[in-house]
């Protein structure tokens, strides 16, 4: 939810069947976002989003591996959202990435049953979802867990906000981080 509880955004976690395949070691997948008026239950907008390829590939090399956007949080009334994505490769383990989106000036593809052409090529998009890395939790040297949830924590003492990431399905105290 927005903080003003006007809009909620929730997404695909990686391309639906008729948007194009999910990712790969090459290539990303067209996520959707979707943009609802939480008082009318009516989605007000589709943005286009593409998660990353997968970081790292698995090993063996025919060993599972996949990525996908497992969360969001709006930030501002306006469109500016948290997302978290989190792959998983077979022999390797996880790798958590944490971005700052821009939904705002994004082209609403609502109107596309889908988003491939019947080639298989995406249909051009004028707009889709800008992103910024804010941090690759695998930078920080610890063993990562399956983080799928996070949320808004405390504001910290020097002013900053904090922000808890968990692995909803092992709630042990050692699978939370705090960025």
């Amino acid at each position: 939810f927005t903080p003003n509880q006007e809009y909620l955004y929730t997404a695909t976690e990686t391309a639906l069947s008729q948007d194009g395949p999910t990712p790969s070691l090459d290539n990303p997948s067209a996520s959707r976002i979707i943009k609802y008026d939480a008082n009318t239950g009516e989605a007000v907008k589709e943005i286009l989003y593409f998660t990353d390829a997968i970081p790292v590939p698995p090993d063996p090399e025919t060993g599972f591996a996949d990525n996908g956007l497992v969360e969001l949080i709006a930030l501002d009334n306006h469109g500016t959202l948290l997302a978290l994505e989190r792959s998983f490769a077979e022999g390797v383990g996880n790798n958590i990435r944490l971005y700052q989106l821009q939904t705002q000036n994004t082209t609403d593809i609502s109107n596309f049953d889908s988003l491939t052409h019947p080639d298989g090529e995406l249909w051009d998009v004028d707009a889709v979802a800008e992103k910024e890395l804010l941090i690759n939790f695998n930078d920080l040297g610890i063993t990562l867990d399956n983080f799928e949830g996070m949320t808004l924590g405390p504001t910290l003492p020097d002013g900053r906000q904090s922000l808890l990431n968990t692995n909803p399905s092992n709630l042990n105290p050692s699978h939370f981080i705090f960025t």
